[in-house]
């Protein structure tokens, strides 16, 4: 059903000026993307790579370049899924799966030809990653880590605050088997992988510092990011009352909210480092916050 909402009415609309500017970009050779595509788009090069093969299969019709993150977007419901699965139960995860799938906010960007479909899915892919080598640190757990740590960290430069949220995680943490040296031996390995984009960000960044054309978000910008992930006031407000309502529920059955605590700080450290970061950090340096740049905080919040 969701795959099917997604691709409904996909080509209605024609592309406008960013899906424009992605395809143009897929459409240089790779060594052109490395070039003159990441200085243009000033994001990690994963997504134009992908829409680059993808353009070469399948063409580059509204149809044919949508339908990619249309498929990125729906990959994120199984791991989702396995993630709300290990945090709390199996009905607590279909429940997240059914409002990630009505989303409109997901729904949207879902069908839109930018990284930010990918974004959620290799943000999704990395914290599960990261549980499960939490959970049961292996060679194979850490190879696992390394990659979509790697994939992540090349899809977009909000995803540095996604792998800031799971060293969050990690620090609070006491009781798992993952020991601080092989934590830090994924992330160096990753940042190896990472390191020949990561001395073009550092340029990007400091070319940025001469002007970007976002304003300074203010406060009704942040609270309006969490409406803007479910849809609409009404369906926040309902959420929200639903989570109190599951509390409630919860310890009238007899249980004891101190083992909700961690999943609950869990989630809210989620939501909030990838939101609050990058809106503080825009205080201070060249604004560069955006409620769908952090598209990777709003699974935490249908979790939640």
């Amino acid at each position: 059903a969701a795959l099917l909402l997604r691709f409904f009415n996909l080509s209605s609309e024609s592309l406008w000026l960013d899906e424009g500017l992605s395809i143009r970009l897929a459409s240089m050779t790779l060594a052109e993307i490395n070039s003159i595509g990441l200085q243009t788009d000033h994001n990690p090069p994963l997504y134009l790579y992908l829409l680059h093969f993808w353009i070469n299969l399948f063409g580059n019709g509204e149809f044919a370049v949508r339908s990619l993150s249309v498929l990125l977007n729906t990959a994120c419901l199984p791991l989702l899924w396995l993630i709300t699965k290990q945090l709390f139960n199996s009905r607590v995860a279909f429940i997240s799966m059914l409002i990630f799938a009505f989303s409109p906010f997901q729904v949207y960007y879902g069908q839109e030809t930018r990284s930010y479909s990918l974004l959620c899915c290799t943000s999704l892919l990395a914290i599960l990653s990261y549980i499960y080598l939490r959970i049961k640190p292996t060679a194979l757990t850490f190879i696992l880590t390394v990659i979509s740590l790697t994939l992540l960290l090349y899809t977009h430069i909000y995803a540095c605050f996604t792998l800031l949220f799971l060293n969050v995680c990690f620090a609070l943490e006491s009781d798992h088997q993952l020991k601080l040296r092989h934590w830090l031996a994924v992330q160096i390995t990753a940042f190896i992988a990472y390191l020949p984009y990561a001395l073009i960000l550092f340029e990007l960044v400091l070319s940025a510092q001469q002007g970007y054309w976002l304003k300074q978000p203010n406060l009704i910008h942040l609270a309006s990011s969490l409406v803007y992930f479910t849809g609409s006031v009404w369906v926040f407000v309902l959420l929200g009352w639903g989570f109190l309502g599951g509390l409630y529920f919860y310890k009238a059955g007899g249980k004891s909210l101190v083992y909700l605590r961690r999943p609950i700080i869990f989630l809210l450290l989620w939501i909030f480092i990838p939101l609050l970061l990058p809106f503080l950090l825009s205080q201070i340096v060249s604004p560069f916050f955006l409620s769908r740049y952090a598209i990777a905080a709003s699974p935490g919040l249908y979790i939640l």
